[in-house]
Order: C-alpha cells, then structure tokens, then sequence
C-alpha cells in the first residue's frame, strides 16, 4: 500500500467519479452526497475561518476522504457539550478543526482500506491542525462501527456526546400498526392530536423539489432553534439556499392553517432511510400539535414508499421515547492537544504531498 494524503480547500476539486465509488463502498449517508458538501461550502449554517478536504490515495485508488472546519469551538458548541464529555480543552479565543457540521448527526471518515489508511489521514489531520494554529481535531457524532474499533485500535480518545434517535420499519404494515407500536403516552397523544387536526381546516403535504416559498420553512426552523437558546446555529438565508442547492435529496414536510405554514419538517430522501433533518413549527393560534402532525405525515411518506429506517437527530429525548423512536449513542474522537508537543499514540505523519492548501 502506497498512501498519499492529499488536503484540498473545495470539494469540486476532488474527482467526482471517484468520490462517488468510495461513497457507495463505505454506504455513507446523505450528508455524504456531493451536493450536501458542496452546499455546505458555499451556506455555512455555522462560520468557518477554513474548510477542508482530506483525500488518501492508494496509487490511483481513492481511498479515504473527510470533511474538516477550522472553527470556533463557541461557535460548533454553545452550551459546551464538548467540554463536559470530552478532555479537549480550548483556550479562549482558540479554534479547532472539526468534522462535518454540527447540525449533522451521522458523521464519519469514509474509508476503503482499514487502520493504514484512517491512520494516514489522521496523521494528515495533526498536521493541518498545527499548521492551521488548531488546539484539536474533534470527528464527533460518530455511531458505534468500525471506525470508532479502528480509532480505540490506534489509542485515541473516544467520548460518548449524546444520543440520536431513530426507527426501524421492519415489519410495520402501516400508519395504524406503526402507531400501535407507540409507547401508550405517546400512542394516546398521537390519536389525539391527529383527532384534533382532522377537524380543523388543516392541512398536511409532502413536497418535493423546486420549492415555493422554501424561505418560509428556513425562517421557522431559525425561530424554533432561537427559542431553544442557539439563535446563531440556522441562519435562514443560508439554509434556504442550502436547501435548495440539494435539489431532489429533499423533501419537505409541511402543515398549513389556511394558507399559513405552521410546520416545516427538511427531509432528506436518503435511500432506504428518511431524516428528518431539520424542522420549525409555531403554535400561535393553532388548536394541535403542527410538530406531531408533521412527524405523522413523515412517517406515512416513509411507509408508503417502503424505507428501512426513520431518523430524527439528536436531543429531546423525552419527545422522540413518546414518538417511538430509540436511542443510538454518538460519540466523539478527540486528538491530544496538536500546540504542545506529540504525544506518543498521536499517528506521526510523513510528508503530506500535492497538499494544496
């Protein structure tokens, strides 16, 4: 195996057709799909003073790839999750290089060829982060999987962050049976609000790619996410745009009163799997549940047309219990800090060559 690592500063510049055989090698997920990274590029949801792309190349072959932002560690992580369940400790003012974007629950290194070539692009990874003045790299939000085997094989830290929440649809006949299956709270809720919305002059659609009024939908999910203490994390212009950008991948889930969107659920079409990736409702002068209602209307779409699993993020755990959905922990790799010196289990790089940075 003859690997070089390559560091590109725009993903239009990694070879298209390469990068969607490795993709479908490694079965990664949407936020893996060229638009996704190229949308994120161009609309940051969150600022990043650089963006870049590590590329492992076995002689022709690519082999490894992976996202990366220099960043502020305030700015990824305002209520200082990091903190609390990793050891990596930022100096004020410090940045960090940091995997994908916060925002996306299912990340990782995509890698053909095992701990030699997720060795080598780690290896890449502390040398761009000391020369970048990065005090760590974090990959975080990773499931249980080869990739955290291979980074505990190499000594790395591996913190658990947090919880996603997901469903399998094996075996759920339909709508009704999927409901049956609810834990009783949320079976009861569900009937109820769904009773409540069949009589109101409601509505609830799936909607598919050109959007109308897509700023709408970005505006509530900035709101829902400004209430919930992070105002900064989705700046509607950008994740209009983003959205946009991503074309067929999407579908939107929205619920209108009249004609006045309360709800708007960002899906992503991902295969065998929906996400339900990003959502914002009001409950201003509305009698139900917009955010039960859409989730309802998500699940039928998903059921209707035959997928394996349903995924819903992160966070509010009490909610997505009551939804049926189950827990998968997430979990951070963490690097000593990259300023003081290399610790022994930290992969010491050869040269990185082609690098262009």
């Amino acid at each position: 195996m003859s690997l070089v690592v390559e560091v590109l500063t725009t993903v239009e510049d990694v070879d298209r057709e390469a990068y969607l055989g490795l993709r479908r090698a490694c079965a990664e997920s949407a936020f893996y799909d060229p638009r996704f990274l190229a949308g994120v590029e161009r609309m940051p949801l969150l600022p990043a003073d650089r963006t870049f792309y590590l590329v492992a190349h076995d002689g022709p072959r690519l082999v490894g790839f992976l996202p990366i932002y220099l960043q502020s560690p305030a700015v990824v992580d305002p209520f200082g999750v990091l903190a609390k369940s990793t050891s990596a400790r930022f100096a004020p003012d410090a940045r960090g290089l940091f995997s994908h974007v916060m925002h996306c629950y299912d990340s990782t290194i995509l890698c053909d060829g095992g701990p030699p070539v997720l060795e080598a692009l780690l290896a890449g990874l502390a040398a761009l982060g000391r020369e970048q003045g990065a005090e760590h790299f974090l990959i975080m939000n990773v499931a249980e999987g080869r990739l955290l085997g291979w980074a505990r094989q190499l000594h790395f830290e591996v913190s658990y962050m947090v919880d996603r929440f997901s469903m399998e649809l094996a075996g759920v006949g339909d709508f009704d049976a999927l409901v049956g299956r609810l834990p009783a709270d949320g079976r009861h809720e569900m009937r109820r609000q769904l009773r409540k919305f069949a009589a109101s002059d409601a509505r609830a659609v799936v909607e598919t790619a050109p959007f109308a009024r897509l700023e709408e939908v970005a505006e509530l999910c900035h709101l829902t996410t400004a209430r919930k203490g992070t105002p900064q994390y989705l700046p509607p212009a950008p994740l209009a745009a983003l959205v946009r950008s991503c074309g067929d991948m999407i579908r939107l889930v929205s619920v209108y009163v009249g004609a006045a969107r309360v709800a708007g659920l960002i899906c992503i079409d991902d295969g065998p799997v929906l996400h339900l990736w990003l959502g914002g409702v009001t409950y201003e002068g509305v009698g139900f549940s917009p955010y039960t209602v859409g989730i309802a209307e998500a699940y039928r779409y998903a059921l209707a047309r035959g997928k394996r699993r349903i995924e819903v993020g992160r966070l509010n755990a009490r909610i997505k219990h009551r939804l049926g959905l189950s827990p998968q922990p997430l979990y951070a790799i963490v690097s000593p800090n990259l300023l003081t010196g290399t610790p022994r289990h930290l992969p010491v790089p050869s040269p990185v060559r082609g690098a262009r940075v």
